[in-house]
């Protein structure tokens, strides 16, 4: 935190200042790419998906489905910065449960994933960007 503090104050100091252009230091990096990070904390939410998906009272399956939502919105947030992925990289992965993720880069600025997560049976799909 205070290498960044200290570029910040420079930055202002020079008059050159701009947010978009303010390095984050290497020791607050995560060795992970952010297209990874995205996955982790969908295995969980996976389980709450399917779970939705087995659901024929609609009440019940929008719990589950809300549940799932909360699952992923909390794991995804930590210190950490995931390494920013290039353009056009992709990554595969498939969870404990079956359920397989494709992720690919497709804007650089502002950084943009696209996901897709298929359920095993495909009991559901779901897919978006971020």
């Amino acid at each position: 935190m205070k290498d960044l503090v200290t570029l910040i104050g420079r930055n202002l100091f020079t008059g050159n200042f701009d947010w978009a252009t303010v390095a984050f230091p290497i020791k607050a990096q995560s060795p992970e790419s952010m297209l990874k990070c995205m996955v982790n904390p969908g295995e969980l939410n996976t389980y709450y998906f399917t779970q939705a998906a087995m659901q024929t009272d609609p009440v019940e399956r929008m719990k589950f489905t809300v549940c799932g939502a909360m699952t992923y919105m909390h794991g995804i947030h930590h210190f950490n910065k995931p390494l920013n992925p290039m353009l056009g990289e992709t990554y595969q992965a498939v969870g404990d449960d079956g359920s397989k993720w494709y992720l690919e880069k497709i804007i650089h600025r502002p950084p943009t994933m696209y996901m897709l997560c298929e359920a095993p049976n495909m009991a559901y799909r779901w897919y978006g960007y971020d």
